[in-house]
């Protein structure tokens, strides 16, 4: 009898326990997000520092590399949820095995990605046996291999140089390089050290708009199993979009907050690339959407990694994108 009162006196007190104990919500789901700093990314930027994925009921944790390299595997091996690269990194990596798709659209360089060569120089021809300074298989050799197929030439014509990018600068005004091919904040950098005025800005990425984009990347595991938290992700992150038009001002001060940078050098930086936005989300991401269609810039891209050996097998485009989830938008 003793036994059974205590048993009964034991629920009776769980149930009081559970009644009088305050409710325990679950902690929003996480989407651990991988970049680098590029204006490009700006929206990105925008949304986290004004908190604008809370009202999707996630929350953003914003890892932020200095090589970009990094980013794909940590996707592919989970330590990262998303991340920000170009297509030339993404192709190279699905080409090693990870199994990652490009599946949301970020922007396009508009100029924030150029040639800085010596004032002498009228055409590429001007190039030929000469020092060009590029950091090698990133969007700057991409642009390089670009301009120099539409000219007739290629990388033998030129004496390529490999260097990262925030030291082509510095190669050019020590006179070690006559060219060099870098991306902002680089660019401007240079031509505002360069005192004797010996270089100009030109084949920038204004002229071959969508050959350098970038995009959101996903590992195959993430896309089928975070399908709510990304379509959440995506929508906060439209959101800092919207913010970017409606209250610029505002906006330009939470990206200087998030790249370190002045608010002068954003407002320098952002017409230099274009943020895609509204109907360009899912024609980039369709073949035959329209001229900026990963279906149209990929090749050139895969066609300049393989002729660096940087591809072992055939990339099939459609093996690299998934578009389900610019459907919605």
């Amino acid at each position: 009898m003793h036994r059974v009162l205590r048993n009964i006196a034991a629920v009776v007190l769980s149930a009081f326990v559970l009644v009088a104990a305050p409710a325990v919500s679950a902690a929003p789901p996480k989407v651990v997000v991988g970049t680098t700093m590029w204006i490009g990314y700006a929206p990105l930027f925008v949304a986290v520092d004004q908190k604008l994925f809370k009202a999707h009921g996630i929350t953003v944790d914003l890892k932020v590399f200095s090589d970009g390299s990094v980013v794909l595997p940590a996707v592919a091996t989970k330590s990262l949820d998303l991340g920000t690269v170009t297509y030339d990194m993404l192709a190279g990596q699905v080409d090693q095995g990870l199994k990652l798709k490009a599946v949301f659209p970020i922007d396009y360089s508009n100029g924030g990605d150029a040639m800085v060569v010596d004032k002498s120089v009228k055409s590429l021809k001007d190039l030929k046996g000469k020092i060009v300074a590029f950091n090698e298989l990133t969007p700057s050799e991409i642009l390089l291999a670009y301009f120099l197929q539409k000219e007739g030439m290629s990388m033998a014509d030129i004496k390529p140089v490999n260097i990262p990018a925030e030291q082509v600068g510095a190669a050019l005004l020590a006179g070690t390089a006559f060219a060099g091919v870098t991306y902002e904040p680089h660019i401007t950098e240079v031509i505002k050290k360069d005192k004797k005025k010996s270089f100009v800005v030109k084949f920038t990425s204004k002229e071959a708009p969508g050959l350098i984009s970038d995009f959101f990347v996903a590992s195959h595991d993430g896309i089928a199993s975070r399908r709510a938290d990304f379509d959440a992700f995506f929508k906060g992150y439209l959101d800092g979009i919207a913010s970017m038009k409606k209250s610029p001002a505002k906006a330009i001060k939470s990206i200087a907050k998030q790249m370190g940078i002045s608010e002068a050098e954003v407002k320098e930086q952002l017409p230099l690339v274009q943020i895609v936005d509204g109907p360009q989300l899912k024609s980039m991401m369709i073949d035959g959407g329209s001229d900026l269609s990963i279906y149209r810039t990929a090749p050139v891209i895969i066609e300049t990694l393989k002729a660096k050996g940087q591809l072992k097998s055939d990339t099939v485009i459609a093996d690299t994108v998934d578009a389900s989830f610019v459907q919605g938008f």
